[in-house]
């Protein structure tokens, strides 16, 4: 377990080797070591971001309980702000109080030494905005349901209304409710 820890934190680390171990190259791809591979892989510029994202995960890991973590959804860090992700307003409130911790925390790092600010966004509140910006294609086969629910009413109920309009629409609501039973 702790050989595959540090392997993982070689990988994101961006180092040249693995525990050490200078890594081989090789002109015949079919015949390398695991190392060589790995290290292979880290350099491609692709993964520098998932590399850069280790890095914050990893040291927010650290300044925060495990309660905290749970309210996170994604991290992301752009200098000098870093911005979180929280589920709901209870994440959002409690990571609220965390804020200056964790500038402190953070900036014992020499990649985050900028940090100026921290932004707590609510997860469900970005979510129900992209709905409404850009709602889902509907296909034109498809008919959409109106909403219902189940009536806890048997109809049985006084109508004392002396207007016969209103009188007339009550009865109407009766005969719908009675009908759906």
């Amino acid at each position: 377990m702790a050989d595959s820890q540090e392997l993982k934190k070689a990988f994101f680390s961006h180092q040249d080797s693995f525990f050490g171990k200078k890594p081989t190259t090789y002109h015949n791809f079919h015949m390398r070591e695991i190392t060589s591979i790995f290290s292979s892989i880290a350099n491609k510029p692709q993964y520098q971001e998932i590399r850069k994202r280790y890095k914050i995960h990893h040291a927010i890991k650290l300044g925060l309980s495990q309660t905290h973590l749970g309210f996170i959804v994604y991290v992301a860090y752009k200098s000098p702000v870093l911005t979180i992700m929280a589920t709901n307003h209870v994440g959002q409130t409690e990571l609220n109080y965390q804020k200056m911790a964790l500038i402190k925390h953070l900036k014992r790092y020499k990649d985050f030494k900028d940090i100026q600010k921290i932004s707590i966004l609510r997860y469900d509140r970005v979510k129900a905005e992209e709905e409404l910006k850009y709602p889902k294609a509907q296909n034109e086969n498809i008919k959409i349901k109106p909403q219902t629910f189940n009536e806890k009413s048997y109809g049985i109920f006084e109508n004392n209304i002396s207007d016969e309009k209103l009188y007339k629409k009550i009865e109407e609501i009766r005969k719908l409710i009675k009908k759906k039973l």
